[in-house]
């Protein structure tokens, strides 16, 4: 890993890729912001996403940064629900938020509400997308 100024540079061979199925990823992800997309674009849209984020995930353990988790990492839905947000930063990924978020996104859907996010800041995370 490089770092110049505002710009970080890590080698493709240093980034850890997380093995999902980006297919059911994509089957399950709402057209939420750009409407009419195919099948097919929904795939290379989720794998590009999935390749970001393992970049940007690799790039933290880099600099001993280990408070960004993927939503996709603590999930407990098989993919089959859309995933109201992409990571979460929080200190202590704790097993009673990841129950309250899980639970929250069965019951509620994937559109949090201010209270499930007002909730989710008073565990000390903020969610990211």
């Amino acid at each position: 890993m490089i770092s110049m100024g505002n710009v970080t540079i890590l080698d493709y061979k240093e980034i850890e890729h997380c093995k999902i199925d980006v297919n059911d990823l994509a089957y399950n992800t709402v057209n939420t912001w750009q409407k009419g997309r195919t099948k097919a674009e929904k795939i290379k849209d989720t794998m590009l996403g999935k390749m970001a984020e393992d970049a940007f995930i690799s790039a933290l353990k880099k600099v001993d940064i280990g408070f960004y988790h993927s939503y996709d990492s603590f999930r407990n839905d098989n993919y089959k629900l859309h995933a109201p947000f992409d990571g979460l930063l929080i200190g202590n990924l704790s097993k009673e938020v990841i129950n309250f978020i899980n639970n929250s996104v069965v019951s509620d859907g994937p559109k949090l509400s201010v209270d499930v996010k007002n909730k989710i800041r008073c565990f000390g995370g903020y969610t990211v997308e």
